[in-house]
């Protein structure tokens, strides 16, 4: 902008001294009248005195003396024509002296006439110089205004692209801290909710832990007040059996010592002694019979009397069995944590699976898990305790809480 303003500038400046600079036209010059006047007129003229006071017609040359036989003639007129005159008689003195007066007259008319054609010229001269003067002090004054009018026009220019470059770098220096200001708001907020989403994650987390270690020490709270009442159960049981069996063994002995006071007072009878025997248990088996003999064990039948499982034993075993097959368990991520798949396990009386694990009931993806981690982890360590009721427990129905996972 600036630069285009200095050119224009300058472009006017030079288009103002070049026609300052041009070639004036030649100044024209007034034109004088003149008179053409013949020889004769001339010499009636310069015969007057120049310091005469009146005019007198047919006036007569002022001769001092009269000549001597002196002719009367009349001055004949001047022929004008171009053609030289025949030679007169030699000129007398009068004559001379009239003739250096008219040249005399002549050149100083002609002196007069170029002076004051000199002072016209002069004057003319000076006029027209005068006035190229002045034509030239007003172009130059003209110049002079327009170049302090391109200097303003360049000067205002300046200001008003300073004025635009120092708005526009306020506007770029103002969107640019505007950015700043919003970048570093959302950078904040951005932050912000980092730290909001982490602290949720962390107090779902360690909410997570709480309950799943409240959950474990409560199982084992459970399993521990289970194996208590178990461990009383069976000492209770075995305190009763065996009040049982002193019991039973007080009654045989005081029947046997009724037996034998019954025997002392009655008399000796050999059949006594042969249904005494008969009424003893052997004191070892001598081997099971059928229609062929059968080596091998058998799991034992629906309809027989093997030991059975109190219902606080059952609950126990189960307890620990879940226990167990909830640390192998994984549940997939986005299932439903509040799914109870029911899962049939068959086992052996060492613990290991007797079949694969089958899902009958609950929320498939969670049982695939369980039955997955059921088969992960087998074998099952069975307490001693339960060996007795292996019937009870070799088939049963496993709960697995995803919630407790």
């Amino acid at each position: 902008m600036i630069f285009s303003s200095v050119a224009h500038a300058a472009l006017f400046v030079v288009l103002f001294v070049g026609f300052s600079s041009a070639k004036q036209f030649a100044d024209h010059e007034e034109a004088i009248p003149v008179d053409f006047v013949s020889e004769s007129d001339l010499r009636q003229m310069t015969r007057g005195e120049r310091d005469a006071k009146t005019v007198v017609a047919n006036a007569q040359r002022k001769v001092d003396r009269a000549a001597e036989n002196a002719e009367r003639k009349q001055d004949a007129p001047l022929a004008q024509r171009d053609v030289e005159a025949p030679a007169g008689p030699p000129p007398s003195n009068e004559k001379a002296e009239a003739e250096a007066a008219d040249k005399k007259a002549a050149e100083e008319k002609a002196r007069a006439d170029a002076e004051a054609r000199a002072k016209v010229e002069a004057e003319v001269k000076a006029k027209a110089a005068a006035e190229s003067a002045a034509r030239a002090a007003e172009q130059a004054e003209r110049a002079r205004q327009a170049a302090a009018a391109a200097a303003e026009q360049a000067r205002q220019d300046k200001a008003r692209q300073e004025a635009a470059q120092k708005a526009a770098e306020e506007q770029e220096r103002k969107e640019a801290e505007e950015l700043r200001q919003r970048r570093a708001e959302e950078a904040k907020k951005a932050a912000a909710e980092k730290a909001r989403r982490e602290a949720e994650a962390q107090a779902l987390h360690e909410k997570i832990a709480r309950e799943k270690q409240e959950a474990e020490e409560r199982k084992a709270a459970e399993a521990e007040k289970a194996r208590k009442a178990a461990e009383a159960k069976r000492m209770a049981d075995e305190r009763a059996k065996k009040a049982a069996e002193e019991k039973a063994k007080r009654e045989a002995e005081a029947k046997a010592a009724a037996a034998r006071r019954q025997a002392e007072q009655k008399p000796f009878n050999p059949t006594d002694i042969a249904t005494l025997l008969a009424n003893k248990q052997p004191a070892q088996s001598t081997g099971s019979t059928g229609a062929q003999p059968q080596r091998q064990a058998s799991l034992g039948s629906p309809t027989s009397s093997a030991p059975k499982l109190s219902p606080s034993d059952r609950e126990s075993l189960i307890g620990y069995l879940q226990a167990k097959m909830r640390d192998c368990v994984s549940v997939p991520p986005g299932s439903n944590r509040n799914a109870r798949p029911e899962i049939r396990v068959l086992l052996t009386r060492d613990g290991a699976l007797a079949a694969p694990p089958a899902l009958v009931g609950g929320d498939r993806a969670v049982g695939e898990a369980a039955v997955r981690g059921i088969r992960a982890c087998a074998p099952y360590k069975i307490p001693d305790r339960f060996m007795a009721q292996y019937e009870e427990w070799r088939s049963m129905i496993i709960t697995i809480d995803a919630s407790d996972l």
